[in-house]
């Protein structure tokens, strides 16, 4: 919230434009972009590793290892690892495994997480 305006550009690149009006590249390569509800961007590369543009303008490295990353509407980080396993990232850091049964697991953009069990049965888990 301070003020300065990102876009994104038809060819995916992102840009900034600060307050004094300046023009600034942040990210290219035509990435996926998000913004979790205290305003910081993700972006999850064309190579699968994962990035987070702090509010102040700082670039991090969240993940490089080929697990699949969602972010929910409301923030959360949740993560299907490549043997299938799923995890929620809390806004503190710490990893919780949700689920390691092979069933399908989906999350909706209000954060519900729905699963479709291996004998197709459908369940909703409502996001607290």
């Amino acid at each position: 919230m301070d003020g300065d305006l990102y876009m994104i550009a038809m060819d995916g690149d992102l840009y900034m434009i600060a307050m004094d009006g300046d023009l600034y590249m942040i990210a290219m390569d035509g990435d996926l972009y998000m913004i979790d509800m205290d305003g910081d961007l993700y972006m999850i590369a064309m190579d699968g590793d994962l990035y987070m543009i702090a509010m102040d303008g700082d670039l991090y490295m969240i993940a490089m290892d080929g697990d699949l990353y969602m972010i929910a509407m409301d923030g959360d980080l949740y993560m299907i690892a490549m043997d299938g396993d799923l995890y929620m990232i809390a806004m503190d850091g710490d990893l919780y495994m949700i689920a390691m049964d092979g069933d399908l697991y989906m999350i909706a953009m209000d954060g519900d997480l729905y699963m479709i069990a291996m004998d197709g049965d459908l369940y909703i888990f409502a996001h607290v």
